[in-house]
């Protein structure tokens, strides 16, 4: 996250999404009509008796993001978060929910540090060096970050007067030190993913006669990447199950139609 003076930057990026269904040709099946719910500029009805109960949650997370994008204080959705983020969940879809909602308590922790940090400023007329004169004056839950790690702070210069050192910072989670800050209302970064990477419905054993693939089937998402930058190495191909991660996305829910997926910026449904 960074501080630049009275503003922030957004960091949203274009995209091209390739879809298709892996057992149904090319042809777009049909998407839950619950997935209007995700990222909608507005608000959204729909009929919960649709929803799978395995996919309600992620819907109640989806409610507490449109409050944070929509500008309302940290204290109507963040006690929220902490139904997800303290979940002892190593895999499945609440694994996937809670590291999103520990992102987005990371973005509420930010801004107390942004309070503490602008109080520095103004006696000295820059941002300090590290976070280590500021650590005793702060409160025990911001010591840390949501995984219990040392933030990750460095004092930065405006891009186009690279020798003013101190004039800008930059501050994130240690596992994510560039995450994108709360933005004003209308401008967060929507999840998406990057061009070049494609989703599709899986299913690994017979029986895939219903949403979850049939009883007895072993439902997953293939992914195929062909950025055309990126190694061999690096991509991402392959199949994964519900909770499991590839790059900065993680499975929360896989059905006939679509999938939920979790991200630092927040939940992207998309249509297979």
């Amino acid at each position: 996250m960074e501080a630049m003076g009275p503003g922030r930057r957004s960091f949203g990026t274009a995209v091209l999404l390739g879809l298709f269904a892996a057992l149904g040709g090319p042809a777009l099946a049909v998407p839950p009509p619950y997935f209007e719910a995700f990222n909608a500029t507005g608000k959204v009805e729909f009929n919960k008796l649709g929803v799978p109960a395995e996919a309600l949650p992620a819907l109640e997370l989806e409610g507490l993001l449109a409050k944070a994008r929509a500008g309302e204080d940290p204290q109507q959705w963040v006690p929220g978060l902490k139904r997800f983020s303290s979940v002892d969940a190593p895999k499945g879809p609440a694994a996937a929910l809670r590291m999103v909602a520990l992102f987005w308590e990371a973005r509420a922790q930010a801004l107390e540090w942004d309070k503490l940090l602008r109080g520095a400023y103004r006696k000295k007329a820059r941002f300090p060096e590290s976070l280590d004169a500021l650590l005793a004056n702060a409160p025990e839950a911001l010591r840390k970050d949501p995984w219990g790690e040392a933030w990750a702070y460095r004092a930065t210069a405006p891009a186009h007067s690279p020798k003013l050192v101190g004039q800008r910072y930059q501050l994130g989670p240690s596992r994510y030190p560039e995450l994108a800050p709360l933005e004003a209302p209308g401008k967060m970064p929507q999840p998406r993913l990057p061009a070049g990477v494609t989703v599709e419905f899986l299913s690994l054993s017979p029986g895939d006669g219903g949403a979850k693939g049939g009883e007895g089937a072993l439902v997953s998402l293939k992914v195929k990447d062909n950025r055309p930058a990126v190694t061999q190495a690096q991509r991402w191909s392959g199949a994964y199950q519900f909770g499991e991660r590839f790059g900065d996305y993680w499975v929360v829910w896989i059905q006939r139609g679509g999938v939920l997926l979790g991200h630092p910026d927040g939940l992207l449904a998309l249509p297979l």
